[in-house]
């Protein structure tokens, strides 16, 4: 029975500890602001978190197959020039890629993407930010996906509502705790 009981207690804690870390899945925490250079022209500027210890492969590096940062955005209106990136790089002999020197990005990071709106511009687009990051030896591919807010004024609030026409709010069918006199 002792034996039952520790088996049980010890397979709690490791699914507990394994369910608690998989819901922490990003390793680089994303904020975005923006700034409107003109009607059509508009500067992104994406600041990241990286976790302590871990790195982040900002560079393009073709040789070892390293994409860096890429920003996709399906709107077909909008046009993106060069991007900038402002981070904290150093040179590492990474044991993922044989112990290579590879250039990375450690505790934070700034991109900069400047957009044009070919047509009008919109109140807000989507954007999905691709990077690969490292800790020793892993190796995580992440896919980060955001709304860009370009025009507060413009962007409409939705929420979710719903409405039950057999339900009359200044008519209920019981009192539901209200005092009667």
């Amino acid at each position: 029975m002792q034996i039952l009981k520790f088996l049980f207690f010890f397979s709690s804690i490791v699914f507990l500890n394994g369910s608690l870390h998989a819901q922490d899945s990003l390793f680089v925490t994303w904020n975005s602001s923006t700034n409107k250079i003109d009607n059509s022209k508009y500067e992104i500027i994406l600041k990241g978190s990286i976790k302590p210890g871990w790195h982040l492969y900002s560079n393009v590096n073709e040789a070892e197959g390293l994409t860096g940062v890429v920003i996709d955005c399906n709107d077909s209106s909008v046009i993106r020039k060069s991007l900038k990136i402002i981070a904290n790089n150093l040179e590492i002999k990474d044991p993922v890629f044989e112990n290579k020197i590879i250039q990375v990005s450690k505790d934070s990071i700034t991109i900069i993407q400047e957009i044009i709106f070919s047509n009008q511009s919109a109140p807000s687009i989507n954007i999905v930010l691709n990077y690969f990051i490292g800790y020793k030896e892993n190796f995580i591919p992440e896919k980060k996906k955001l709304k860009i807010i370009l025009d507060n004024s413009r962007v409409t609030q939705t929420g979710n509502r719903m409405l039950v026409s057999s339900i009359d709010l200044k008519k209920p069918l019981t009192a539901c705790g209200a005092s009667e006199s």
